[in-house]
């Protein structure tokens, strides 16, 4: 059934990006992606859903030497989006755009962002591995690595302080499947309750592509509490539209199967 979910995730990121090229004027008004209704559902869970799946196979690679698994994730990740950017590149070029100097941009608009979420999987896979490794206990290792990160300047170039603790809790998740299978029913209830009550307080316009997670500021070092606010309301009904869509996949799996 996790295969579904994985068939889920990509329909909505093509959906996601269907209504961001069909977005213009309708009826006569000018009709912004970002307000299209199910843009905003969306939005408001399918890459934290993407990066959970991401965790959820990551125990597999622990048993894996770390060089071999660094080959291995650059080969799959690395080289593919490296390969993506150059192609992108090379075709603004031949339309007479002039996009060698992004090629030393270092910021989400430069080469970064040429599916920015393969690189950010890579990162997420090299900083989980070796505090996995060292602390040997899933839950202290999420949270020391999402700290750590969430106080590194840059690390939202690719929007990694941000997407890592939907990894780490795909990682949790699939260490911990049989306490939750033991509770699904209480988990799915409160996952969707959550869920269903932030919905109509989210935005399109609080992606991360529209408000960067900056938690803190430097020069001088202070804490943005707004900033703060809008990370901690992503993070909350990113993760229970992401437990909601894992907890129902399994009885939506049942009834498919069960009509055959």
């Amino acid at each position: 059934n996790i295969d579904y979910l994985k068939a889920v995730t990509i329909i909505l990121v093509v959906v996601g990006h269907c209504i961001q090229v069909g977005s213009g004027t309708k009826f006569f008004t000018t009709v912004s992606y970002y307000d299209d209704i199910v843009y905003k559902f969306i939005y408001s869970f399918h890459m934290p859903l993407f990066m959970f799946l991401c965790g959820f196979f990551f125990l597999s690679s622990l048993k894996r030497p770390f060089l071999v698994m660094l080959r291995k994730k650059f080969i799959q990740l690395g080289i593919p989006s490296i390969m993506a950017f150059l192609i992108q590149y090379v075709i603004m070029l031949l339309m007479g755009r002039h996009a060698i100097a992004d090629l030393c941009e270092r910021s989400f608009m430069g080469f970064m962002n040429a599916v920015w979420f393969l690189k950010c999987v890579f990162f997420c896979y090299v900083i989980m591995y070796p505090v996995c490794k060292l602390l040997k206990n899933d839950i202290l290792s999420s949270a020391i690595a999402v700290l750590v990160i969430s106080l590194v300047p840059g690390a939202d170039i690719v929007n990694l302080n941000f997407m890592l603790p939907f990894f780490c809790l795909g990682i949790i998740i699939a260490n911990h499947k049989e306490q939750i299978q033991r509770h699904r029913l209480a988990w799915t209830i409160i996952s969707c309750a959550l869920f269903l009550i932030l919905l109509p307080l989210w935005s399109g316009r609080l992606t991360v592509y529209m408000v960067p997670t900056h938690i803190l500021t430097f020069h001088p070092i202070s804490l943005d509490f707004i900033n703060l606010e809008i990370t901690l309301f992503r993070l909350l009904i990113g993760m229970s539209g992401t437990l909601a869509c894992y907890l129902l996949i399994q009885p939506v799996y049942g009834l498919i199967e069960h009509k055959r």
